[in-house]
């Protein structure tokens, strides 16, 4: 049920200005939204929408300025077109639920009609493009505004809503219903009720586990006598449960959204592996003088996502191109699609001049999608490694957390993680990080492997390592010796010039002969000449002095020194004394 009582009625807004408006919007909207050039056929407010086997979209009834609708149409994914049903109705209705059965037919149920809440069934068979209405079954009680989900066994819960009592009582429910589809027919079992979830128009989806998610809802009671409503009040609901159905029975109720919503659009994506709650309004309900004015607040922009890993609501980093309500969701392959539905996106504009839309908003699947940068090693060497940085990049609309990377396959022991850039960081949307692997493959031959990067959202990513091993053989035989090099620049030797002398010096008050030894040298680069005698020399290791012999001239170019004892040399640096008076020669 839109907020669309007295307070929304009729003013001169003119819907082309609108669309426009909201076109001009989407220039400025980054994320997985987008609006469609197409439009459907007529403006519809609280459509009932079911995705058939065809792979078209049948949207069915709603509300515009003509009323309620009793006519259809098809949208066709593939070429973004629209065609009108030919065949109307069984009954013109609003805020109904539907779902595609396994047969493929699509199944519609409860509403609002002309006398109000409504809980008839009707089919629509796609192969004859006709409505048929389902005699003998109904629901269990009128529901208007409810939300309706398809479970794995191919049953359908119907949730929440609204019902037209005696007494001129309307009450918001909490309760749910089964439609179970049989051979012969269908047949509807009541379900269970929750507690602070439930009313008109819940959060529900099913999960990927099989469990069934409800959040949300607006709780409503109004009472009128003879026309006069004498009381009527609202409460919007922010908490949650999870539904077992396979059990049968509540797994817990103290779930909890971020924002209050009315009437927003839910969207699961990958079998209810991702849950997006979308876009809504706060809506608060008074009454003036025997009148209802349901008013509008602020409608919520934003989008927040349920973790079915924690149970937890969190806000998207995305954004809806049109913040609106009552928009009907078709889910097609990993695509969704939002119909219609009541929408102010503009700051100006009063809610006496809101109209329903035919704006379709396509959203892709927000979810972090990974793609990688590397993994060819090419050839190494048997019994060597080579290493890789391979860049993983979050090119979804959600960051990417909780990464861990392995290596799995027929060759995933030729390979190693060296570093996890991406397990202790936050990735978010747009942004990467990194990888270090090894290769040393063990043998000669192709090994192939896996990378695999799975995240906290239970997300698995696989990438192909590819290597092969190897043997590059033994060294070859050196090759030939190449020319000399040119003669390097002569040694120096050092040619000290040493005198003894005798000098007296005062110490502990006497005076002392102290024989000193002055020396002064000179770096020689020719030849050195030793007159033909025997000269004694030293070997020196430091300050110690070492081994003595005595240095003999064999003719004019070949000196030897000779030591008269065998003992062999410490390893080390010596420098070598010819002389102990006149001239001397130091070797370093």
């Amino acid at each position: 049920m839109g907020a669309t009582g007295a307070a929304r009625k009729a003013g001169g807004f003119v819907l082309p200005l609108l669309v426009a408006l909201l076109l001009c919007r989407t220039a400025l909207a980054a994320g997985p939204a987008h609006l469609l050039a197409a439009q459907m056929l007529e403006p519809r407010n609280g459509a009932a929408v079911a995705t058939l086997n065809t792979g078209e979209v049948l949207i069915a009834g709603g509300e515009n300025s003509k009323g309620t609708l009793s006519s259809a149409e098809l949208f066709n994914p593939a070429t973004d077109t629209f065609k009108k049903v030919a065949n109307p109705m069984a009954q013109a209705r609003k805020f109904a639920v539907a779902a595609t059965l396994p047969n493929g037919e699509a199944l519609i149920a409860g509403g609002e009609g002309s006398s109000g809440s409504e809980e008839g069934i009707e089919l629509y068979k796609p192969s004859e493009e006709k409505f048929v209405a389902v005699s003998g079954v109904t629901l269990q009680g009128r529901r208007v505004g409810a939300r309706a989900a398809t479970l794995q066994d191919g049953d359908v819960v119907v949730v929440g809503g609204a019902a037209n009592l005696p007494a001129g009582v309307t009450l918001s429910l909490l309760s749910s219903e089964l439609i179970a589809p049989l051979s012969s027919g269908i047949k509807v079992v009541g379900g269970p009720t929750f507690e602070g979830t439930g009313g008109i128009a819940p959060v529900v989806a099913p999960l990927a586990n099989g469990d069934l998610l409800i959040a949300g809802g607006f709780s409503y009671i109004k009472v009128t006598t003879l026309g006069t409503i004498l009381q009527a009040s609202g409460k919007m609901l922010s908490g949650g449960a999870l539904y077992s159905p396979s059990e049968e029975k509540v797994l817990t109720q103290s779930l909890q959204v971020l924002e209050e919503r009315y009437a927003p659009a839910t969207l699961d994506f990958d079998g209810g592996r991702f849950v997006y709650v979308v876009g809504g309004v706060l809506r608060n309900d008074r009454v003036q003088e025997g009148h209802l004015f349901e008013e509008a607040g602020p409608f919520v922009p934003t989008a927040e996502a349920f973790d079915p890993q924690t149970n937890t609501f969190s806000l998207s980093e995305w954004q809806p191109v049109i913040p609106r309500e009552d928009a009907s969701v078709a889910m097609v392959g990993e695509k969704a699609f939002l119909f219609g539905g009541e929408a102010n996106p503009y700051l100006g504009l009063s809610a006496n001049n809101l109209s329903p839309l035919t704006a379709v908003e396509e959203i892709e699947n927000p979810a972090p999608r990974v793609t990688f940068g590397g993994g060819a090693f090419g050839e190494v060497a048997v019994g060597h490694a080579a290493t890789q940085t391979v860049v993983v990049s979050d090119v979804g609309y959600e960051p990417l957390t909780g990464v861990t990377a392995s290596i799995s396959g027929p060759g995933a022991t030729a390979y190693r993680v060296i570093d996890d850039g991406c397990a202790s960081a936050t990735v978010p949307a747009g942004t990467s990080c990194a990888v270090l692997l090894s290769f040393d493959p063990p043998t000669t031959g192709a090994a192939n492997a896996e990378l695999k990067l799975s995240d906290s959202l239970g997300q698995s990513f696989s990438f192909p390592l590819s290597g092969t091993g190897a043997n590059l053989g033994s060294s070859g035989p050196a090759g030939p010796t190449g020319p000399a090099g040119s003669a390097g620049a002569p040694g120096k030797v050092e040619i000290l010039s040493c005198r003894l002398q005798t000098k007296r010096v005062r110490r502990h008050h006497h005076l002392r002969k102290v024989h000193l030894q002055l020396c002064t040298g000179r770096l020689v680069s020719g030849p050195v000449k030793v007159q033909n005698r025997t000269v004694k020399v030293s070997l020196r290791h430091g300050r110690k002095r070492g081994r003595r012999g005595f240095l003999i001239a064999r003719g004019r170019k070949r000196v030897e020194l000779a030591f008269p004892t065998a003992r062999s040399l410490k390893a080390g640096r010596y420098r070598l004394w010819i002389g102990r008076r006149g001239s001397a020669v130091v070797l370093r």
